[in-house]
């Protein structure tokens, strides 16, 4: 994971009782995030060849204004377009609910994207095998993807009404957070071996 800004990334605390946990996963370059890593190499590159094109054409003077331009621009460009590479998904497991945040460029923060009491969820599953066509459902309105990729191997899904909707929410486990939730809505979590 990137180097984190300590300002956003601090913890929500901690539980007296241990049935606390969080945990932060780096969204792996694929689909539309492949797609703005790309963009933003390609913004960078452009800028680039823009003004050296400019500081070989215009030439004399231009050639020093150039340089500043070639350096100020370049880092204004990579800095404005940081949360372009890199999109980061933070879960926790706090007083009975699963909250999800989004961090974007290691500075922007967007927190309590979705909360959801556990004790509501009606199966808690991993995405895989026979289960697998369970997340995919027709009848399923809303999917949240808070995970680093749909094909790492410990992605669990928990199925859940919203305003109404069924609704599925995708995340990377860790053994402790199924051991949280199995704690607190044993009957609709289905445990595996995760690596974390």
């Amino acid at each position: 994971m990137a180097k984190k800004n300590m300002d956003i990334y601090v913890s929500r605390g901690a539980n007296d009782s241990g049935n606390f946990t969080e945990f932060t996963v780096e969204a792996k370059s694929e689909g539309k995030y492949k797609r703005q890593k790309l963009l933003r190499m390609l913004l960078l590159v452009a800028w680039v060849l823009l003004v050296l094109v400019l500081m070989f054409v215009i030439g004399g003077v231009f050639v020093f204004v150039g340089a500043l331009l070639l350096a100020t621009g370049t880092w204004f460009l990579y800095y404005i377009t940081a949360p372009m590479a890199l999109t980061e998904f933070r879960y926790s497991l706090l007083s009975g609910e699963m909250i999800f945040d989004k961090f974007l460029g290691g500075r922007k923060y967007v927190p309590d994207l979705l909360r959801i009491r556990v004790s509501e969820m009606t199966q808690i599953a991993p995405y895989e095998g026979e289960y697998k066509a369970q997340a995919d459902a027709e009848d399923i309105k809303n999917r949240y993807e808070f995970c680093s990729s749909l094909k790492s191997s410990d992605i669990y899904f928990a199925v859940f009404t919203k305003n109404g909707e069924k609704s599925v929410v995708f995340f990377d486990a860790t053994e402790k957070a199924l051991k949280i939730m199995k704690f607190l809505n044993k009957e609709a979590i289905v445990m595996k071996q995760v690596y974390r």
